[in-house]
């Protein structure tokens, strides 16, 4: 439950299943490290999520009120990313990574990390799918 450490997690676990192996699940106390990506110059990492009202399997069901919640899609990027690479809030752009290319507005928004372009996922036209994003692996895209 909450509050218990990872010793007594498992120790929890094996009173609760005694089929299971607690040394399966004893704490080792190891952390997974990843590389810092290198960007080349004018790329951004990609980052995707989801949005509250997004283009999902349930929203294709839902009321057409609720239907015409669901933003178009978009590219959130920090105003300082930005303005060093010369773009504007509300103008369309054309997204690319290795796996394709999608035309997006562009949004100026502080919540996002600077170097950082953010797609949306399960939007209509699924670009941040088309980009890449949802895959566990690294992608970073060009916005121009």
């Amino acid at each position: 439950g909450p509050g218990l450490g990872p010793r007594r997690r498992h120790e929890a676990i094996a009173v609760l299943f005694p089929a299971w192996s607690s040394a399966a699940f004893r704490y080792r106390g190891a952390h997974v490290r990843f590389p810092e990506p290198t960007l080349e110059a004018g790329a951004f990492l990609l980052a995707s999520g989801p949005v509250l009202w997004d283009g999902g399997v349930l929203m294709h069901h839902a009321a057409e009120q609720v239907r015409n919640r669901i933003p178009d899609p978009f590219v959130a990027m920090n105003p300082i990313t930005l303005a060093a690479a010369g773009l504007s809030d509300g103008v369309f752009s054309q997204v690319t990574s290795a796996r394709g290319s999608v035309n997006l507005v562009v949004r100026a928004d502080d919540s996002v990390a600077p170097g950082v372009a953010w797609v949306p996922y399960h939007l209509p036209g699924r670009p941040a799918e088309t980009l890449g994003a949802g895959r566990g692996e690294i992608v970073t895209v060009t916005v121009k």
